[in-house]
């Protein structure tokens, strides 16, 4: 998964909010790249944060920016 902030919403894929097993108190938004791919919420994903992978859950599906 690519992190959703600064990209175009052009890109095919579906958004997931996700809450990473990180001690922040916010979540974070995500675009998987699979196009057609709902993911439900409570999914164990794993995605980039920073340098480095960390696991996390889909806790949410915003709506993608309309253009």
């Amino acid at each position: 998964m690519t992190g959703a902030r600064g990209t175009s919403a052009a890109v095919p894929g579906t958004l997931l909010q996700v809450a990473v097993t990180l001690p922040v108190d916010e979540t974070f938004t995500y675009r998987d790249p699979r196009p057609g791919v709902c993911l439900p919420l409570g999914t164990e994903v794993i995605v980039p944060f920073g340098s480095r992978q960390v696991t996390g859950f889909v806790v949410g599906h915003p709506e993608a920016a309309g253009g």
